[in-house]
């Protein structure tokens, strides 16, 4: 009998053993965290290529070299947790020196000439190499980077730690459509100032190429700015990074455009950047547009700037709000209650508005963009097409901005 209740004891023992095995085998189950975790540096191709053993000595342009280093310092990443993108690319070979710069979102690259060859596999960080070329002597006119196992000199002057190339993101293709916009530096310009920076809607950080449409739009959900660029029948809308198109124009890009359903490509300072695109809807930005104002005012746009100079210190810091009220002449008021207030006006010919005063209230900062970019030394004419006080406002018929209440 004893021995029966020492049997009839053990049994529950053994269920309880198979219940944590059980609950082991559901928490396995419900971590798949390392498979994620591979995926993702998966997506990033790599370069690959065999460097030669041994130092080695190469030869550039000190001039050259040190240009090309400063364009590509605006093309890393700033910061950041991923080093190498600190880095510049240098696979150099007995053709010449291929340099890459990229922040992931962008790459730019460019063909140097150097003597002797490589081949050289290797990562530099940019900000160093930059600072030690031009840190050079005035009388020195080659760069001479000595490259040894771990590390490279720039002229026997220093020793600077690199990485190695294999761990450089590889250059995606650009694409091979293409588009021709006439002025294209100009016209981005133009719209630069309305597009979005930091805005939660995303689509609006960007710069609209509607090649279908024949458009260059930008906005940032309060102004708009468009310009008229070479249609192309069945191309889709590119919708481009806005800090892309500012170095774009910033390092004057050429005005063919190559591009993918992912990328678009630009001939950039001798070299050629790469961008992804973003994907998404952008606003229906001809629905903004005014139709039918019928009231039009017509005046300087440089007597109008030089007023916005006194009348901005004396704003709200914010807004940069002031008041048009719009008759025979536009009186420009702004009002800070900490520091006082200013009134001017200037001259106008307004039609449509039948003797009455037509009170908006408008960002100054907002006007001033509008004027600067559809205005030129040769016409400085701008008019303004309104409707009612709280309307869209029309300007030279190509920029949008939206009243504020005051």
């Amino acid at each position: 009998m004893r021995v029966t209740k020492k049997t009839e004891k053990k049994q529950p023992r053994a269920k309880a053993a198979k219940k944590t095995v059980k609950t082991k085998t559901v928490k396995t189950k419900t971590a798949p965290k390392p498979r994620v975790r591979k995926q993702k540096t998966q997506t990033i191709p790599k370069i690959a290529v065999v460097e030669a053993s041994g130092p080695i000595t190469v030869k550039f342009s000190r001039v050259d070299f040190e240009k090309t280093l400063a364009v590509a310092r605006d093309f890393v990443e700033k910061g950041g947790t991923m080093p190498i993108l600190t880095h510049v690319y240098l696979g150099i070979t007995e053709v010449g020196c291929r340099l890459i710069a990229t922040n992931l979102d962008r790459f730019w690259s460019k063909n140097i000439d150097c003597k002797p060859g490589g081949p050289v596999n290797r990562c530099v960080p940019v900000e160093v190499l930059y600072s030690e070329v031009k840190a050079l002597p005035a009388d020195i006119e080659l760069a001479e980077l000595s490259f040894d196992e771990h590390t490279v000199s720039v002229n026997n002057r220093c020793q600077i730690e690199t990485l190695p190339g294999n761990d450089f993101p590889a250059m995606p293709d650009g694409g091979s459509k293409k588009a021709e916009i006439t002025d294209l530096v100009v016209k981005t310009k133009r719209v630069l100032p309305a597009a979005g920076d930091s805005d939660t809607r995303y689509t609006l950080n960007t710069v609209c190429i509607n090649l279908q449409k024949g458009h260059i739009a930008a906005t940032d959900g309060h102004r708009l700015h468009i310009d008229d660029i070479e249609a192309y029948m069945d191309s889709p809308q590119l919708l481009v990074p806005t800090s892309t198109m500012q170095l774009a124009v910033k390092h004057g890009a050429s005005d063919t455009v190559k591009y993918s359903k992912q990328h678009i490509n630009f001939e950039v300072a001798g070299g050629t950047l790469v961008s992804r695109l973003v994907e998404g809807t952008y606003p229906d930005y001809e629905n903004i547009i005014p139709k039918k104002n019928p009231i039009t005012t017509r005046f300087s746009g440089t007597e109008m700037l030089k007023i916005m100079e006194g009348a901005i210190p004396l704003s709200r810091r914010e807004s940069k709000a002031v008041r048009l009220t719009i008759n025979g002449q536009i009186k420009v008021d702004s009002m800070n209650p900490d520091l006082g207030q200013y009134s001017w006006s200037l001259p106008c010919k307004t039609e449509g508005n039948k003797g009455k005063d037509l009170v908006i209230g408008i960002s100054a900062k907002f006007l001033i963009d509008a004027i600067k970019a559809y205005t030129s030394k040769e016409d400085d004419s701008v008019i303004m097409e309104l409707n009612e006080s709280l309307s869209p406002i029309l300007i030279n018929s190509k920029a949008v901005v939206m009243p504020m209440r005051t």
